[in-house]
């Protein structure tokens, strides 16, 4: 009897690492999908960007610092898309924006999120962007695709 009590117990002990390791791994993932979102915004330029994103930026940037799942990080890129002047975007961009902004609203994973702006990524201008992000662009689209 005492061998099958200690024996359940290692195992709920396995189990609970397990889902805790998979747990934190997932907001390691959310943390770094968010700071990938952040990073995008901070190298677009403000003539990129409406006016009134400045005043709605600093309680956008805190709900990215507390975002803790896919659904949270997809709110987020609608919201920042939605502020974006759309002379700023690829052209094709405005038809496929609608099915975009729906496809973040059924966001249910980090993945997706991530495969999403990724998109939106690709469909902003270089004229929108910081000189810079030529050099950071293509590891910053590693990171993306590696986020699980």
């Amino acid at each position: 009897m005492k061998s099958r009590i200690t024996k359940l117990v290692f195992i709920l002990f396995l189990t609970s690492n397990f889902t805790f390791a998979r747990d934190n791994n997932q907001t390691q993932n959310t943390n770094n999908l968010a700071n990938l979102l952040v990073e995008l915004e901070t190298t677009i330029f403000w003539n990129a960007v409406a006016n009134e994103w400045k005043y709605f930026r600093v309680k956008w940037l805190d709900a990215c610092k507390l975002c803790n799942n896919g659904q949270c990080i997809a709110q987020r890129m609608i919201e920042f898309e939605s502020y974006s002047v759309a002379e700023n975007m690829n052209p094709a961009w405005q038809q496929r924006r609608d099915a975009w902004i729906k496809e973040c609203e059924l966001v249910k994973t980090n993945e997706q999120a991530a495969k999403l702006l990724l998109e939106f990524e690709t469909n902003v201008s270089w004229n929108a962007v910081k000189e810079s992000w030529k050099d950071r662009r293509n590891n910053w689209i590693t990171e993306c695709e590696s986020v699980k």
